[in-house]
């Protein structure tokens, strides 16, 4: 259980602002990478980038480590299904963005499933399946992050070259989240306790 925690924390740690930052400077990163004339894209990858907290959960390798084989096989047949089902209603509902949010949120299901079979599989309740505190501080400092980077982007939006502004927003939003995480009350010094969210607990010594 320990391993899957800090193999989970350590994933939440990256995927979590990188989601959250890109949210926030999306009017900045896609005309930056693809000109203005793909403004229209920005909500539409907005709603594609909100799937990527999920990479945090290792769940895959955890059910082949188990031997579940066979109930992937079958989860990611039903995953198609409802995917391919979501992704029809939505286009035909909202269009682009629809579709895309069909696509999430069938995937968010899924992987929800996926993880309560872990959780059955391990013998434990939805309070241990996950680090929910630690996933909570590193929730929080994603979000707090997300101010400045979002102030920069409607301020530089417009811009035809936007590509400094999001440099700027992404350098200001690391240091702030960074911040957030060493002030946030906790075991050890705030070096210690960004250390701790980046790179991992050290595991006990043997006795």
């Amino acid at each position: 259980m320990h391993l899957f925690h800090d193999a989970n924390l350590r994933l939440a740690a990256v995927f979590f602002p990188f989601t959250a930052g890109l949210v926030a400077a999306a009017s900045l990163f896609v005309p930056a990478l693809f000109t203005h004339l793909y403004d229209a894209s920005v909500p539409i990858f907005r709603v594609a980038i909100l799937l990527t907290p999920f990479a945090a959960l290792p769940l895959d390798g955890v059910l082949r480590a188990m031997g579940q084989t066979r109930y992937l096989f079958r989860i990611f047949f039903w995953r198609l299904l409802l995917t391919v089902a979501a992704v029809l209603l939505g286009l035909k509902l909202f269009g682009m963005v629809g579709a895309i949010s069909g696509h999430a949120i069938a995937e968010s299901a899924i992987r929800v499933a996926m993880l309560d079979r872990v959780r059955r599989e391990l013998e434990v309740s939805w309070k241990e399946v996950l680090p929910w505190r630690q996933l909570s501080v590193i929730g929080v400092a994603s979000l707090v992050a997300c101010v400045p980077a979002t102030l920069i982007s409607q301020m530089a939006a417009e811009s035809p070259r936007p590509f400094l502004a999001l440099c700027a927003a992404g350098a200001l939003y690391c240091a702030v989240y960074l911040t957030v995480i060493a002030l946030i009350p906790g075991e050890g010094t705030p070096v210690a306790r960004v250390r701790r969210v980046l790179l991992g607990s050290a595991p006990a010594a043997a006795t």
